[in-house]
């Protein structure tokens, strides 16, 4: 699992958590039962942008699922979200 430090890019972060294998290497490397007896690994992505003092806001994800008893990958494509807050106009004086 990844997250990135608020502070590092004010007003973006990134998140990911990451468990692609193959099912050769969990039987080669793994001691622990449940590494063989779960056969789904899921991995996803995140990233998100605000712009300081505008309305504006980005987010973007994608997701994979893998099987590894029948070798099945699904993955979704990338999601892009793109959003405008409430703009209220200032009355001219």
């Amino acid at each position: 699992m990844y997250s990135q430090d608020p502070k590092a890019s004010p007003g973006s972060t990134i998140s990911a958590k990451c468990q692609y294998e193959s099912s050769a290497d969990t039987i080669k490397y793994s001691y622990v039962v449940a590494d063989h007896v779960t056969t789904t690994r899921q991995s996803s992505v995140s990233y998100s942008k605000s712009w300081i003092g505008t309305p504006f806001n980005l987010s973007m994800s994608a997701n994979q699922v893998q099987n590894t008893t029948t070798q099945k990958i699904d993955i979704d494509l990338p999601q892009v979200n793109c959003n405008m807050g409430r703009i209220i106009p200032k009355e001219q004086e």
